[in-house]
């Protein structure tokens, strides 16, 4: 199979697609924000892919592609750190315009508490938020072809590090320290995890050493 790596567009036909991998790379989190209603978050989660802007748009991602049949492999979303408030800001405007709210009452309060996982993003940091590939895919290299085209992206881009925040019992955890990364901290939120099943993260961190 011949895998490319491409930067995502906002092409309609695959926003369900990259919903469908979104919501695999934060499933814990996504479950306890939408109250298990997956139909809704399926929209609201291809609404902000399309949007040029936000935390979750297309336009900080890159797709692991067939070539031959042009179809979604996986994918890896990122931002830097010195992006971030804004593209919250954004990503808060269309949840407005969403109004997720009216179909799930305490979506807003469950968010706020969610938030308590994720430690601030220091503005030398490249963040990866999302990463994941298809099912059927898995154990091809997918994954490690989009972290290091994640890593060369930071390294252009001037960053000096990578930041991602990962659930404490997530096996994935061994796939990144095998591409150098390591614990930095860990969050734990104990009503979110003693009434809601929600594990601990960590926060994992690696340097992005400057192109000679």
């Amino acid at each position: 199979m011949n895998v490319t790596i491409v930067p995502a567009s906002n092409d309609p036909a695959k926003a369900l697609a990259a919903a469908h991998l979104v919501w695999d790379s934060s499933d814990h989190f996504l479950e306890h924000l939408y109250a298990g209603k997956q139909r809704r978050a399926f929209e609201d989660l291809q609404y902000h892919w399309l949007q040029a802007a936000g935390l979750l748009s297309h336009r900080h991602a890159l797709l692991a592609t067939d070539g031959a049949k042009n179809e979604i492999l996986g994918l890896a979303l990122a931002f830097g750190g010195d992006q971030e408030n804004g593209q919250r800001n954004l990503t808060g405007q269309h949840m407005a315009a969403l109004a997720t709210e009216q179909e799930i009452p305490d979506f807003y309060d469950r968010m706020e508490a969610l938030s308590q996982f994720h430690p601030e993003i220091p503005s030398n940091a490249l963040y990866l938020q999302n990463i994941a590939v298809r099912g059927t895919m898995r154990g091809r290299r997918i994954g490690e072809l989009l972290f290091q085209a994640i890593v060369g992206r930071a390294r252009s881009e001037g960053f000096t590090a990578l930041h991602l925040d990962v659930v404490s019992d997530n096996p994935a955890i061994s796939f990144y320290r095998r591409q150098g990364m390591e614990i930095l901290s860990e969050s734990d939120v104990p009503d979110l995890r003693t009434n809601h099943g929600q594990p601990p993260r960590y926060r994992m961190v690696m340097d992005i050493p400057k192109i000679p």
